[in-house]
């Protein structure tokens, strides 16, 4: 039994579970639970891949590699960022790790220190703030609005500059918003990260997951910042291997050796099966990818217009990513006097929307996550990526379960 005077570490303090997580697994348990929360393509791994996986399994490629990943698959990675972005990159620039989400963990326990500030624009993705806590850093909430795109504007970016921040996280396409900085929004910010010097954390997970013909624009693009951007991604989204585990983030030397050294010390090294299998699907040819980016953008614009059929509901038409997040604040109780539906620090956010998805999963059997979790209480986020069938029934349920939860907070009211 352990001791009642026993404390653990205060970094884990605030610390909440993968949420997320937790309402995929509850719709799981019940058949009749249409799953609109989880964020993971629902498309198989392309064969191909799959078969270089066993491949290096039948030739015994099971035993650990270099900490930072095998050498063809860093200079496969850095291949392709030097071809996408004009800027030469070798595999010294390449630290492949465990997923994404490892490659930005790693990344910020080798760049925060204890009280370094780091700017957050809202909304966000859940595990970001966490990550900076866990490296005892303090986070800078920037809010934006449907009205700008849910982009971080040059003013904002500039006045928060000012309070001599070490890093700024920038997600495009985004989760949960599905907001994409385009070439020209992002010729706006560089001047203001080149003159400041911060360091950059571009999250680009979605960026073959975008709608309307648009092109992709990469932060790491830009040679005036390119020792100042550490591009983060991976095969999660893009080739549909959220389990096989591999990401990347590509930096300067000097940062990717450190980083490296701190990814070193957590696992050792990248799962050896999944880096042939990642290395496979970077050689394969882009056009085997447009089949899912279509069956995205129809769902997409599905989604969208059924929720435009909801009365009062407010949907920003996402612009990549496979998320719908919109706003239902019309549903939900009003805000307290003075208070905000974005958190000023992590843990103070309103639960309203937590409320409402806990009602849809139980009453209606639509599982969708709540907006409090990425600092935007007034929203609900919806995966499209699930079938059609499963999109249009589930927002549907969300409807109707709208409505009915508006009406039993009227009757409650009034029973008051």
């Amino acid at each position: 039994m352990m001791n009642a005077n026993f404390r653990f570490a205060k970094r884990i303090e605030n610390l909440t579970p993968t949420m997320i997580l937790e309402i995929s697994a509850q719709a799981a348990r019940d058949p009749e639970i249409i799953n609109l929360s989880v964020g993971q393509p629902d498309f198989p791994t392309p064969e191909p891949i799959k078969d270089a996986g066993t491949k290096a399994i039948r030739n015994n490629f099971t035993r650990y590699t270099a900490g930072s990943g095998i050498a063809e698959l860093r200079q496969a990675v850095a291949d392709r960022v030097s071809r996408e972005t004009g800027i030469p990159r070798t595999a010294g620039n390449v630290v492949i790790s465990n997923g994404a989400k490892h490659a930005l963990s790693s990344a910020i326990l080798a760049l925060v220190d204890t009280g370094d500030r780091v700017l957050l624009p809202a909304p966000f993705y859940p595990s970001y703030p966490d990550m900076v806590h866990l490296a005892q850093g303090e986070v800078i909430f920037l809010p934006t609005e449907a009205e700008s795109g849910f982009r971080v504007t040059p003013a904002q970016l500039e006045a928060a500059l000012a309070t001599d921040p070490k890093l700024l996280i920038l997600n495009s396409p985004s989760n949960p918003t599905g907001a994409a900085y385009s070439r020209e929004n992002l010729d706006l910010l560089v001047p203001l990260i080149k003159e400041s010097g911060i360091m950059v954390l571009s999250d680009e997970i979605y960026d073959k997951i975008v709608y309307d013909g648009r092109n992709h624009a990469s932060l790491a693009s830009y040679p005036e910042i390119q020792d100042q951007v550490i591009l983060i991604n991976g095969v999660s989204k893009t080739y549909s291997m959220t389990g096989w585990r591999i990401g990347w983030l590509v930096g300067n030397e000097n940062v990717a050796q450190k980083i490296g050294m701190v990814q070193s010390q957590m696992t050792s090294s990248p799962c050896s099966i999944s880096q042939k299998a990642a290395l496979e699907a970077l050689s394969r040819p882009e056009e085997e990818l447009k089949p899912m980016q279509t069956a995205f953008q129809q769902r997409r614009d599905r989604g969208v217009s059924l929720l435009a059929e909801i009365p009062e509901v407010k949907c920003h038409p996402p612009e990549g990513a496979f998320y719908l997040f919109p706003d239902v604040s019309a549903y939900l109780p009003p805000l307290e006097p003075g208070t905000s539906d974005c958190p000023s620090h992590a843990g103070d956010s309103p639960q309203r929307s937590l409320e409402l998805a806990q009602y849809l999963i139980k009453e209606h059997k639509a599982a969708v996550a709540p907006g409090m979790i990425f600092g935007a209480d007034d929203h609900i986020r919806i995966s499209f990526a699930a079938s059609f069938e499963e999109i249009e029934e589930g927002i549907r349920r969300v409807g109707r379960g709208l409505m009915e939860y508006r009406e039993c907070a009227a009757r409650d009211k009034l029973k008051e």
